[in-house]
């Protein structure tokens, strides 16, 4: 087994009897941390993922002297010389890191669209009550928090807070993640809420579906600055965002190697090709689709860039001056 993959195979299960308080209260972070000994079941991944829904200002991109620009739409209201916002529901699928500081919500950045959304998330924990919140409240809660978004690929994370007594939740650490590529016909697993199938479940169950990998990270049509890994199947909408796990060894290892599941990527879209081919007065064109994700190695860098150090290195100076501040006994009267 890889050094690089999850922790003896496993997530590690971060139990919160505590969770973020009041800055003026005590632990901000996991109050019990404890590791999993159970080999990885796929019923246990299910529990790996989060419901999203997002109200987003509907855009349109309009090409204004050969430079394409993305414009927000408006409807004007009738009989009067006013508009209003059009706003789209879009909804997804989430999973969740644990950086060195706190946990981070993990989605697909089109879901996300920008700072202007409104967004909410259900979560069901191994143990304990579903929960759902807004990323507004969130927001409330820990100071400079807001979705950081990736330069160039299709992926945005949030910090959340996990509270609430007697909850476990499985949280990928990130410095578990590796960040090779895997290998073609790498059997993946991808558990997800497509058409919001799977929200109202009782135990907020996602649909698990199957493929394999089908190329090296390579260059997406049509953005030269964005790399993606291309899958042998077609996913159906609501699976944008969803975590992308492996399920075996790669094709190249032995099958007494040992089963391994880790992080791969995470789904963005699907790419379309067509071809048209003359057929007389008309035209025949054949349409495929194919599914792709967006590499784990995205993830690891978003969370390692400048904005998210920044804010995590002040979040943790709240967070000591405050553990200080209650520490320090009151001064004589």
């Amino acid at each position: 087994m890889h050094s690089a993959h999850f922790v003896r195979g496993c997530w590690i299960a971060f139990t919160l009897s505590v969770g973020f308080v009041d800055w003026s209260g005590q632990a901000t972070l996991a109050a019990e941390k404890k590791i999993e000994e159970k080999p990885y079941a796929i019923d246990v991944m299910a529990k790996t993922v989060l419901y999203l829904e997002f109200d987003q200002q509907a855009s349109e991109i309009i090409d204004i002297n050969g430079t394409k620009v993305e414009c927000d739409l408006y409807l004007k209201i009738p009989g009067r010389d006013s508009y209003v916002a059009k706003r789209v529901r879009m909804t997804g699928t989430g999973s969740l890191v644990q950086s060195q500081v706190l946990p981070y919500v993990v989605t697909a950045r089109h879901l996300v669209k920008n700072t202007k959304s409104i967004g909410r998330y259900w979560i069901s924990p191994i143990e304990g009550e579903i929960r759902s919140g807004t990323f507004e409240d969130l927001r409330k809660k820990i100071p400079g928090a807001k979705w950081f978004f990736h330069e160039h690929a299709d992926i945005a994370v949030h910090p959340i807070i996990l509270g609430g007594r007697d909850s476990t939740f499985r949280v990928a650490p990130k410095n578990t993640l590796s960040l090779e590529p895997p290998e073609l016909l790498t059997l993946v697993c991808v558990p997800g809420f497509p058409h919001s199938l799977g929200k109202d479940n009782v135990e907020l169950g996602p649909l698990v579906t199957t493929c394999e990998i089908a190329s090296w990270p390579a260059i997406l049509p049509g953005n030269p600055d964005t790399k993606v890994i291309f899958l042998n199947a077609r996913l159906a909408k609501g699976y944008s965002g969803a975590p992308v796990f492996s399920l075996r060894e790669p094709p190249s290892q032995s099958v007494l190697a040992g089963h391994t599941v880790r992080l791969v990527g995470i789904q963005s879209g699907t790419y379309v090709f067509k071809d048209t081919q003359p057929a007389g007065r008309e035209a025949i064109v054949t349409q495929d689709e194919v599914s792709y994700i967006v590499p784990v190695s995205c993830l690891v860098e978003l969370l390692d860039s400048k904005e998210v150090q920044e804010f995590e290195k002040v979040l943790l100076a709240k967070i000591k001056a405050a553990s200080l501040k209650e520490q320090t006994p009151p001064k004589p009267g």
